[in-house]
């Protein structure tokens, strides 16, 4: 049997994230070492309960789940996105407290001391919020970072334009400070833009309703109804009911590379001094900077192997 991989993730849980987390419990091949939560999308505390209920839901194992950072590592304003989400992060649909509870130790030192414990390539990081743990965990343990095989985030708009700015993601605009220590650190990273979650990879409604025919299980209709407000919001931004599955884009991309069409090399780096570009991440692949290239990024996607990937993982 194939060595499991071991990895980390890194959430700010809400209806997406949630569904990430349940993606990766349930792929036999890799092996969850822990859960750290950051603020990003939610609350910290919100985003520590529902990563104890993604893990409620998946049904196989219960990694330990730790709070981290509860605003950006430097500046004060907060902007979270319970209008994407809900107000609980899953939809509002009421889900009871989850069985589990977090961990006593912060997420920051968690995520050091797991990232010393392993070595070499026995560990990777999947990041799908802010990186403002992952930043103060590279600052707290630097030359252990050097050991961590990969950090995949879900941040960036890709090559496209932004979706909270016209040049900025969410994830990176939520700590543009962070992302840049992330991506200047040596660490090899891949970058999963919103760009390459758009297109054939969104789940149409057609699609959505195909799920949930002929009695689905409670983990298939957890995954569909917990994206419930972002489904609404999605009438409004595209004119749909569907779904931009951004976070399982970038697991996939991460634990199943065979969903990757794709991918670039390139000199990336945060723009995080001009208020009009904050969180804007520059992406030099003609290597016109004249700098080395320091991560990939994945400019497209395997929508049809992606999908597959998906449904195997949560209709199993």
């Amino acid at each position: 049997m194939d060595k499991k991989r071991n990895i980390i993730i890194d959430t700010d849980t809400a209806s997406d994230d949630a569904v990430a987390i349940i993606m990766a419990l349930r792929d036999p091949s890799v092996n969850v070492l822990g859960i750290t939560c950051v603020a990003g999308n939610l609350y910290v505390d919100q985003c520590v309960r529902n990563a104890l209920i993604s893990i409620d839901y998946a049904g196989t194992y219960a990694p330990p789940v730790y709070r981290g950072m509860e605003k950006p590592m430097i500046r004060e304003k907060m902007v979270t996105a319970h209008a994407t989400h809900g107000q609980d992060g899953l939809g509002d649909v009421g889900y009871p407290d989850p069985k589990g509870k977090p961990q006593p130790e912060h997420a920051v030192d968690a995520m050091a001391r797991m990232v010393t414990e392993y070595e070499g390539d026995d560990l990777e990081i999947v990041t799908l919020g802010p990186l403002s743990n992952v930043a103060m965990a590279i600052l707290k343990a630097p030359e252990a970072f050097k050991k961590v095989k990969m950090i995949t985030m879900m941040g960036s708009a890709g090559l496209g334009p932004g979706n909270c700015t016209p040049v900025a993601e969410f994830n990176i605009w939520a700590d543009a400070e962070a992302a840049q220590i992330v991506m200047q650190s040596g660490v090899p990273f891949t970058v999963v833009g919103w760009d390459a979650c758009l297109g054939k990879a969104i789940l149409t409604v057609e699609e959505i309703d195909a799920l949930m025919a002929d009695n689905p299980s409670e983990l298939v209709k957890f995954c569909i109804e917990c994206n419930r407000c972002l489904r609404n919001l999605n009438v409004k931004r595209f004119g749909s009911a569907l779904i931009d599955f951004a976070d399982p884009v970038a697991m996939a991309v991460a634990i199943h590379p065979e969903c990757v069409a794709k991918m670039i090399d390139a000199y990336c780096f945060t723009e995080y001094k001009s208020e009009s570009t904050y969180g804007q991440v520059v992406i030099d692949y003609n290597g016109v900077a004249g700098k080395p290239f320091n991560g990939r990024v994945c400019t497209e996607l395997d929508a049809d192997e992606f999908k597959r990937y998906l449904y195997s993982l949560i209709k199993g």
